[in-house]
């Protein structure tokens, strides 16, 4: 799909940079964060035994606003999120896992 990688950068720059501290260290859920799904070409926001429901989905709305308005360089950021995308695609799957990923990718 077009501008995949795009989006699977914003996720993880999202993640990293906002929601980990918005969600999980001052909002107190186990966990969130953002992805995007190539094979769907779903970008979601998630959360995890999350306590505050309401003010996370406002963290989500905070955290793509701050993205869309910053300014300044931000290539050292940009490239950890770069380097976390592409370290996806160069671990070893197990039988089981890549089994499932093809099975997904045959049912969407």
């Amino acid at each position: 799909m077009k501008d995949d990688a795009t989006k699977m950068i914003l996720a993880q720059y999202l993640r990293d940079c906002y929601l980990h501290t918005m969600i999980r260290e001052q909002g107190g859920a186990y966990g969130g964060g953002a992805n995007y799904d190539r094979d769907s070409g779903i970008f979601r926001t998630f959360s995890y035994r999350d306590p505050r429901l309401l003010a996370t989905y406002e963290s989500f709305q905070i955290g793509m606003e701050r993205i869309a308005s910053e300014t300044g360089d931000h290539s050292e950021t940009l490239l950890g999120a770069k380097l976390g995308v592409l370290s996806g695609y160069d671990k070893v799957e197990s039988p089981l896992l890549e089994s499932q990923s093809l099975i997904r990718a045959m049912l969407l």
